[in-house]
This record gives structure tokens, C-alpha cells and sequence, in this order.
């Protein structure tokens, strides 16, 4: 029903609600036995996921039925995070983990998942608002930089026809000089 409410735009290859999944299985773990063998339940790596982000964790126990702490699983699109992504979005989780643990009573909005770089990324380098002295120009003394800089890279594409900035420049620089010839100067209007 909430799909017909919503009506969100379909695809074969996304979930229509959500597209991150996070799962914790603490049923028990079911034991599997064979007279004269030990054996036990391993999960099998599957090669795709129904969602952009699948995270699942299960108790783990010792043989005993003793805790061990808990297990984790992370599936990802890999047409949408590459796996450095995906590991620090884990790093984050552990340590996001470890501050609830620590202080049960610690409020979600103070707990500090960035690391000591990132926090410096994020708060030094993508912050930074000191801007590069401007040197004023004007565009054709811009567009002429360009030229030189980039004389093979595609300035302008009309159709099927395109000019690289270095033909463009010497286009640019042919019709001003005809311009000139015909008595054509700054600030007039050519019709």
C-alpha cells in the first residue's frame, strides 16, 4: 500500500523505499552436528545486493553458547561506492560503536565518528575560505590565456563542427583585425 501512496519513479535494479538495509540477527544460532566432526555455520559471499548498502550483524557465540561479541557484514554496489568508502563508513560505525558503548548516556549528537584527518579535512581544508589574490582581467585577455594554456582542448561545438580554443583564438583574432581595418573600435557597435 505505502508503494501506491508514494508511487516513487520504478526501477528493476533499486528497492522502491529504501535502498540501505541494516540488520541484526540475534536469534540464536542454530547448531548443526555430525557424530565425529566439528562443523559450523559460515555465512557464503554472494556477488550482488539487492540494496546500495546492506550492513548485517549477527551475536556470534563460542562453542560453549558463551558471547563473543558480534559479527558484521557490509554489501555495496560497487557502481556506487568504492571499497575505501565503504571501509571508513565502517570505521566510523566502530567508532560510533565504541563511544555509545563506553557511555551509554553519551547523546547521539556528541559522539565524534570522524577521524583526526578527516576532522582536519572537513573543518581546515573544506572550510577554508581564504581565496587567492584575483588579478582583474579582462575575457579576451582570459579567453586568450586559455588559448595558450589548452591550444588542442575543445573550446566551442556547434552541431556536428567543433573548434579547439587555439582555432577559436586564431578565428577570434582574424575577425578583430578586420574589424580594426574597417575602422572599427573599442565600444562600438557593430551591426
Amino acid at each position: 500500500r505505502l508503494v501506491e501512496v508514494l508511487n516513487p519513479e520504478r526501477s528493476l535494479a533499486r528497492h522502491p523505499l529504501f535502498q540501505v538495509s541494516l540488520a541484526l540477527q540475534n536469534t540464536p544460532e542454530s547448531r548443526f552436528g555430525l557424530t565425529g566432526l566439528d562443523s559450523a555455520v559460515r555465512q557464503v559471499p554472494v556477488k550482488s545486493t539487492q540494496f546500495d548498502l546492506s550492513l548485517s550483524f549477527n551475536e556470534s557465540t563460542d562453542h560453549e553458547g558463551g558471547a563473543r561479541g558480534i559479527e558484521g557484514l557490509v554489501e555495496f554496489r560497487l557502481d556506487l561506492f568504492d571499497r575505501a568508502t565503504v571501509e571508513q563508513l565502517g570505521e566510523r560505525l566502530v567508532r560510533f560503536l565504541e563511544a555509545v558503548a563506553a557511555d551509554p548516556q553519551l547523546p547521539v549528537r556528541a559522539v565524534d565518528v570522524l577521524s583526526a584527518p578527516e576532522r582536519r579535512r572537513v573543518l581546515v581544508e573544506w572550510n577554508d575560505s581564504a581565496r587567492a589574490e584575483v588579478v582583474p582581467a579582462t575575457f579576451p585577455e582570459l579567453f586568450a590565456a586559455s588559448a595558450a594554456r589548452d591550444r588542442d582542448a575543445v573550446a566551442l561545438v556547434h552541431g556536428e563542427e567543433s573548434l579547439s580554443y587555439g582555432e577559436l583564438d586564431a578565428w577570434a583574432n582574424g575577425l578583430a583585425r578586420v574589424l580594426a581595418g574597417a575602422g572599427v573600435g573599442p565600444e562600438r557597435l557593430v551591426a
